[in-house]
C-alpha cells in the first residue's frame, strides 16, 4: 500500500481545508502498561481531589474566583456523583517521572483525531507496531457519557432512561468547518453502535415541555464540545441559556458543573500546603500523591509588589512558567526561559493581583520524529519537544494524546514542525 493513499486518508479526515499545521506522522508513539499503571495512580488521587473541589465549590470559589457571571452561573450548577467525566491532563515525561501541568476538564478535544490516525496507521505501517493494540477510544467516550446520562436523569428523579439514548454534539459553526472530519468520526462510529447521533450548533437548539429540541426532536444527551466560557462570546444570552440547559431534562456532558475544577487555581490548592487544611483527613495521602507530580504552584492573586516569592520569580526566570489561569489552549502561558528579562518583568507586572498562577518550570522531553510535511510536500525528521496527554474518563485513562512541536508550548503555531502521532500500547 502506498504513502500517498495514508497521505490521501489522513487528509480526507484531519486535513480537509489543506489549513492544518500538524505534519502527517511516520512514527507511532509505543507505550507499555507500567505507564498506564502510572497515569491511572496518579489519576485516581488527582480526580478524587478535583471530584471534592467541584462539589464543595463555595468553599474553594475565593480562590478559584471565576468572573463574576461566570461564578454565579456555577453556584448554580447541579452537582453529580462524577462532575468531571472527560478530562485530558497535559503531561511531560520527565527526568524526574510523569509531571502534570494541567488539565483540562471543561471541553478535551483530540480524541477522534487519534482514533483516526491510530485507525489509518495500522493499516499502512503495521510492522512499525508490531502487534501492538489501540485503545477502544470511542468506545470509552460513550461509555462514560451513557454512564453520566444515567447518573444526571436519576438525580432529576427521571425514569425514562434510554439503552440507546439520542445523542446531539454541540459546537460553534466556525469550529465545525474546521473540524468537521473528526466529529464526523465519533459520529459515524455511534451510529455503527445504534445510536441516533447528530452534529449540531447551540443556536439551534430549541426548549419546548422542559426538554432540548433540535430540528423537532427531543434530545436525550447533548455532548458538550464548546467550553463553557465561550457562550457569551457567541449567544448574547450565554449563560441564561446555560442555565436553561442545567435545568431542563436533558443530559449534558462534560456536565457545566465540570468548569469548576478546570481553573488552573486548581493547582494552587493541590500543591501549595497552606490550603491543606481545606481538605479532609482521608484525601491526604491524594495530595501527597498529586504533589510529586505536578510541579509547586503559586496564585499571584494575592501577592503583593514586595513578596519574597515575587522578588524569587523576577529573578530567577528561568525556572518559571507564568500562566493565565481561566485561558485554553496554550493562550495565556509564558515561558521565562523564552523571554527577556524586561519582557519577564513586564508580563509579571500586568498579571499581579490578577487571575494569574507561576508554575515551577520542568525539562522538557524531545525526541527525533519522522513526519510527511504535506506543504512542501517532502519528509522530514526534527527534534521535537512532546509531551503525552492521558485521557481521564470517569478518572481512568483512555488512551493519550501524543502532541510534539519545536515550540516549548508544543502548540502548533504556523512556520513550526508539529506533529500528533497516533499511540499503541504493547502486549
Amino acid at each position: 500500500m502506498s504513502l500517498q493513499n495514508y497521505f490521501r486518508e489522513h487528509d480526507a479526515v484531519l486535513d480537509p481545508l489543506g489549513a492544518r499545521v500538524a505534519a502527517i506522522p511516520l512514527d507511532p508513539f509505543i507505550y507499555n502498561q507500567k505507564l498506564v499503571d502510572e497515569i491511572n495512580y496518579f489519576a485516581k488521587a488527582y480526580f478524587q481531589l478535583v471530584e471534592f473541589v467541584t462539589q464543595n465549590y463555595d468553599q474553594f470559589r475565593d480562590i478559584l474566583r471565576y468572573e463574576d457571571n461566570l461564578d454565579k452561573l456555577l453556584l448554580d450548577c447541579p452537582d453529580y456523583p462524577n462532575n468531571v467525566v472527560l478530562a485530558r491532563s497535559d503531561i511531560f515525561l520527565s527526568k524526574k517521572g510523569i509531571k502534570m501541568v494541567e488539565t483540562n476538564c471543561d471541553s478535551p478535544g483530540g480524541n477522534e483525531e487519534s482514533y483516526h490516525l491510530e485507525k489509518i496507521f495500522a493499516t499502512y505501517f503495521p510492522n512499525a507496531i508490531n502487534g501492538a493494540k489501540t485503545e477502544h477510544r470511542i468506545d470509552n467516550a460513550l461509555e462514560a457519557l451513557m454512564i453520566s446520562y444515567q447518573q444526571q436523569k436519576q438525580q432529576k428523579g427521571l425514569t425514562d432512561i434510554k439503552d440507546k439514548p439520542r445523542i446531539a454534539l454541540i459546537e460553534w459553526e466556525e469550529d465545525i468547518k474546521r473540524i468537521k472530519g473528526e466529529l464526523d468520526v465519533f459520529i459515524n462510529e455511534a451510529r455503527k453502535r445504534g445510536y441516533d447521533c447528530d452534529l449540531i450548533t447551540p443556536q439551534s437548539i430549541e426548549f419546548r415541555n422542559n426538554e432540548a429540541y433540535n430540528d423537532n426532536r427531543p434530545i436525550d444527551l447533548i455532548y458538550r464540545r464548546i467550553v463553557l466560557q465561550s457562550l457569551p462570546s457567541h449567544m448574547p444570552d450565554g449563560y441564561d441559556f446555560a442555565r436553561r440547559l442545567n435545568d431542563c431534562k436533558t443530559a449534558v456532558v462534560n456536565p457545566l458543573s465540570s468548569k469548576k475544577g478546570s481553573s488552573k487555581q486548581i493547582m494552587v490548592l493541590l500543591t501549595d500546603e497552606i490550603f491543606q487544611d481545606r481538605f479532609p483527613d482521608d484525601l491526604s495521602e491524594s495530595l501527597d500523591i498529586v504533589r510529586k507530580v505536578i510541579p509547586k504552584t503559586k496564585s499571584l492573586k494575592f501577592l503583593g509588589e514586595q513578596s519574597e516569592f515575587l522578588k524569587e520569580v523576577q529573578r530567577n526566570r528561568t525556572e518559571y512558567v507564568l500562566k493565565e489561569a481561566n485561558s485554553y489552549s496554550s493562550m495565556g502561558v509564558f515561558i521565562g526561559a523564552d523571554l527577556t528579562q524586561d519582557e519577564w518583568d513586564f508580563r509579571m507586572k500586568q498579571s499581579l493581583g490578577k487571575d494569574f498562577v507561576v508554575q515551577e518550570k520542568i525539562d522538557l522531553p524531545s525526541m527525533r520524529i519522522n513526519m510527511y510535511d504535506q506543504r512542501n510536500h517532502r519528509q522530514i525528521s526534527e527534534d521535537l519537544i512532546y509531551n503525552i496527554n492521558p485521557y481521564i474518563f470517569l478518572g481512568k485513562f483512555a488512551g493519550f494524546y501524543f502532541r510534539a512541536s519545536q515550540d516549548n508550548l508544543t502548540s502548533f503555531k504556523r512556520g513550526l514542525k508539529a506533529t500528533v502521532l497516533p499511540c499503541f500500547q504493547q502486549n
